[in-house]
């Protein structure tokens, strides 16, 4: 019988920081595969998507050819004058895979952490500082 395992042990070791949005966003996309030349809009896309902090987790080595095959597709589509079924279930599917609309992101549990934003100083002391006792017994503020 294997040993027990604990349910909770996945939650905490992803919500220990690694996971979505544990790293900063890249600074820069890596370069499309074999020098591709993409019009404008895809090469916009194409940094857009490697930019996001969404995509923190993605690898170059593994990631790189379904987005590159991706992007194909989207220039398929931009040329054909009428896109078939097929071709636009290939770009949905992929998309769901790799978490690009918000429907996939909630089915894969992929959501913002919030944001912190540092406290604002405003002159006041904070509560826990009123709080505290002072060297001469009284509270942190009143001393």
């Amino acid at each position: 019988m294997p040993p027990y395992r604990d349910p909770t042990a996945l939650r905490r070791a992803r919500d220990a920081g690694a996971g979505p949005f544990a790293t900063a966003a890249r600074q820069t996309a890596p370069e499309p595969p074999d020098g591709t030349v993409w019009p404008a809009w895809l090469a916009e896309w194409w940094s857009a998507v490697w930019t996001s902090p969404l995509t923190t987790d993605w690898s170059d080595v593994l990631d790189l050819p379904s987005v590159a095959r991706l992007a194909g597709l989207y220039l398929r589509l931009a040329d054909d004058a009428e896109p078939n079924a097929a071709l636009l279930a290939q770009v949905q599917r992929l998309e769901s895979e790799l978490g690009l609309s918000p429907a996939s992101r909630r089915r894969q549990h992929i959501a913002p952490r919030p944001v912190v934003s540092p406290p604002t100083t405003t002159g006041q002391p904070s509560a826990r500082d009123r709080l505290k006792v002072g060297p001469n017994g009284k509270g942190g503020a009143a001393a």
